[in-house]
């Protein structure tokens, strides 16, 4: 087997080489890897890859590999497995910065003047804030697993200093908004109407909202656990754990929610007859729900948080009304309007899910319109000794 190991005490000691059969005045060429694996079956591994790329012409030495080759086909592909939406970020990021100058500097030659160049650059492009911090943060990420992987000694990018990341604002809609705007979901895409809702009714986050089990919901108390999300991992939808222990929580269903949530799952129910009756047959193993999700795809999918947001933004171009908005902002109207109805902070922060009460109430459970009326009614209240 080629592979060797450098017992110097460092921890990836194996490598790997392979023969080429050329001569070169008179001497046989040997290929080898500069990067280090912890063992010797992963050296042997990347052994195989190299040589397989070699036969077909499309091997490049570590030394000779420029920032474009080394993005394209050696840290692009690490990131196949994530989901569809992460998939298309990173393609995204990495083809825009394949179109700067810096893409041709060979990897190992990259210094922190030319990362220094290239963010200044970034300022004559028209771009948004949010996409150049996202380029330079995607730019620092990969040349992090450079220096991870062996293929650059130092990571050039440790002194970059990113700008501060940009916030999206959350938009805050008053009850009457919000309940203009999920009629517009229930009426016009019912698919996705139940998750808007829990988002907006029960401070679900989408993760959370998609991933709603039935035996999470107590219609007859109505009362929902949050217990997991549902996202991809490893390219498959799965239940997550949650981000913190705070983010398990019991909240309140609202009546209005319960009676929702029951005509959904007979919609769902005709739906799956309906079709039965259109095909003749079913795929029953579609329909099986192995994760005993509350919400479904019309084809008995689980429902995804990109599916969702695909939807969503068909649903904007259709509705005026929507414009601007997110999925994200009904669970910020949620926090928004517990305020307005007069709930203490520290409860609006525990229903969030929140670590942070201070957290809550500057990004989340702000004042809208309704909040500062209200307070100064009751201004005059005081003022006047009436009630």
């Amino acid at each position: 087997m080629p592979t060797y190991k450098v017992n110097d005490g460092r921890k990836k000691a194996w490598y790997w080489y392979f023969m080429t059969g050329e001569k070169v005045n008179g001497v046989y060429q040997k290929i080898k890897s500069n990067t280090g694996y912890l063992r010797q079956s992963e050296a042997a591994s990347a052994e195989a890859k190299a040589k397989n790329a070699y036969d077909s012409n499309t091997y490049i030495a570590d030394s000779k590999m420029t920032l474009r080759e080394y993005l394209e086909h050696v840290y692009k592909p690490t990131k196949a497995k994530l989901s569809a939406k992460s998939v298309e970020y990173y393609a995204y990021m990495v083809d825009k910065i394949c179109e700067a100058k810096i893409a041709d500097k060979k990897l190992q030659k990259i210094k922190l003047v030319d990362l220094t160049t290239y963010q200044l650059s970034l300022l004559d492009t028209g771009l948004s804030d949010k996409t150049q911090y996202m380029l330079l943060s995607t730019l620092k990420g990969a040349l992090r697993y450079a220096c991870e992987s062996d293929l650059i000694a130092k990571n050039p990018a440790v002194k970059l200093k990113l700008p501060p990341k940009p916030k999206p604002k959350g938009k805050h809609l008053d009850s009457d908004t919000l309940m203009a705007q999920l009629a517009i979901v229930k009426e016009f895409d019912y698919e996705i109407y139940i998750p808007i809702l829990l988002m907006a009714t029960a401070s679900c986050r989408t993760i959370e909202a998609v991933g709603v089990r039935n035996c999470n919901v107590d219609l007859d108390n109505h009362t929902l656990k949050i217990e997991n999300g549902l996202d991809y991992r490893d390219g498959d939808l799965k239940l997550v754990e949650l981000k913190t222990p705070k983010a398990y929580r019991t909240v309140p269903l609202l009546p209005l929610a319960v009676e929702e949530i029951k005509n959904y799952k007979s919609w769902l129910r005709k739906k799956l007859l309906s079709l039965k009756a259109e095909n003749g047959a079913l795929n029953i193993e579609a329909w099986k729900n192995p994760l005993d999700l509350l919400v479904l795809q019309v084809t008995g999918q689980p429902m995804s948080e990109d599916f969702l947001q695909h939807r969503w933004r068909k649903l904007k171009e259709a509705h005026q009304e929507l414009q601007n908005m997110r999925p994200y902002d009904f669970r910020h109207s949620y926090a928004a309007n517990l305020r307005d109805a007069g709930v203490a902070m520290a409860d609006i922060s525990d229903l969030m899910g929140h670590t942070s009460v201070s957290f809550t109430a500057s990004t989340y459970a702000v004042a809208i319109d309704t909040t500062h009326q209200k307070a100064a009614v009751l201004l005059e209240q005081a003022l006047l000794k009436t009630k």
